[in-house]
């Protein structure tokens, strides 16, 4: 198993959640990705409940298919 760089990392993720999210999702995960926490909270605070939900399903969905890659 080797070591994966952030950029490398958060190039993938980016690529395996896009179908998976909103478009409101898919910013918010770009502006959190590159540190940018006022702009996420604003944006978290207009987004649904379904959208939170539909966030987290797709980290958990994309951590999970990395974790297995590890293996």
């Amino acid at each position: 198993m080797g070591i994966v760089n952030r950029e490398t990392f958060c190039q993938c993720t980016a690529k395996e959640t896009k179908p998976l999210v909103s478009a409101d999702g898919y910013q918010w995960m770009m502006l959190d990705m590159q540190g940018k926490r006022q702009e996420v909270a604003a944006l978290e605070a207009k987004m649904s409940e379904a959208d939170r939900m539909d966030m987290a399903k797709a980290a958990l969905t994309v951590l999970g298919k990395f974790m297995a890659a590890a293996r």
